[in-house]
């Protein structure tokens, strides 16, 4: 990535501004620009990041390929720079346009890093927005230019909570094990604390009360030993939740079966009362014989 590499800088900065012909190497140019671009990202100043970003490709939109090596990789990159000052400025749209023209450039000039940046951050776009389809899509196209397991589980878990948003809990725990697992291979402590995490949450929806419950205890023991005190405090607020839940589960069903129990009692009762009444008839009729009984009865069916 140009915008990460240290290069010799121009003495005064200056590119030139005429015709290609007879100007310095710009390269050194671009790249301090683009370091700089990155810095006030990074540093929460978006709009700044994007009011240089958007001068910088104004720039190098001028200029042909025999003015600067890798042009086209050097205007995707300020298309994605642009996409994420939009992005964290919350103007999706503008943000969704710039991404898409990262990755078509990606896509036309065969650029295999390019690719998978766009697609990542188109991804983030879509989850942004609330189109989790759409960021499920984005981010399976991705998974397979993923270079490593780290950058693995962090796809894993993406999908895995788009899926938990859409309420597909059982996908949302299947690639929060994806994840824990990428996460391990990796030996990365705190994305397997994240992807604990997404698998009891998934857990809980699931009705799963009891795995829950386990998956959080191993994740507040992850968390105790990374020294995450605002993690802690959160498994510990999602265990007495489903510790109250499971609880709650067991007074309803036992209430339940009381409720039952007294019902059928209750329905006994009545049977035995209208029996009783039956009976009180039949004996109050001196004049019946056991032959007429059975004519009674009949009667009474025919009614």
């Amino acid at each position: 990535m140009y915008a990460r590499k240290k290069r010799p800088q121009d003495d005064n900065g200056n590119r030139g501004q005429g015709s290609p012909g007879g100007r310095r190497d710009p390269t050194p140019w671009v790249l301090r620009n683009l370091e700089q671009i990155d810095e006030a990202q990074v540093e929460g100043r978006h709009e700044d990041s994007l009011k240089q970003a958007k001068k910088v490709l104004k720039e190098i939109e001028k200029w042909s390929d025999d003015d600067i090596s890798n042009r086209s990789e050097v205007v995707a990159n300020l298309h994605s720079c642009i996409g994420n000052a939009y992005l964290e400025l919350e103007e999706y749209s503008f943000a969704l346009s710039h991404h898409n023209k990262d990755n078509e450039i990606a896509t036309q000039k065969d650029l295999s890093d390019a690719k998978s940046r766009a697609l990542d951050n188109l991804g983030r776009v879509h989850a942004r927005m609330g189109n989790f389809e759409k960021a499920i899509e984005v981010w399976e196209e991705k998974l397979p230019m993923s270079k490593s397991s780290l950058e693995s589980t962090w796809l894993y878990h993406e999908i895995g909570r788009c899926y938990l948003e859409m309420s597909d809990n059982q996908k949302a725990k299947d690639y929060g094990e994806k994840s824990l697992s990428a996460a391990e291979e990796a030996s990365d402590d705190v994305w397997q604390l994240n992807a604990c995490v997404l698998i009891a949450q998934s857990e809980v929806k699931l009705g799963e009360l009891q795995e829950a419950l386990d998956s959080f205890e191993k994740s507040l023991d992850m968390a105790k030993v990374q020294g995450d005190s605002a993690a802690e405090g959160a498994i510990k607020k999602a265990l007495e939740d489903v510790n109250n839940r499971i609880v709650s589960g067991i007074k309803e069903s036992g209430e339940e079966g009381a409720a039952n129990e007294q019902n059928e009692e209750t329905q006994s009762n009545d049977y035995e009362e209208d029996f009783e009444k039956d009976d009180e008839k039949e004996s109050g009729d001196e004049k019946n014989k056991d032959s007429d009984k059975e004519s009674d009865h009949g009667k009474k069916d025919d009614s």
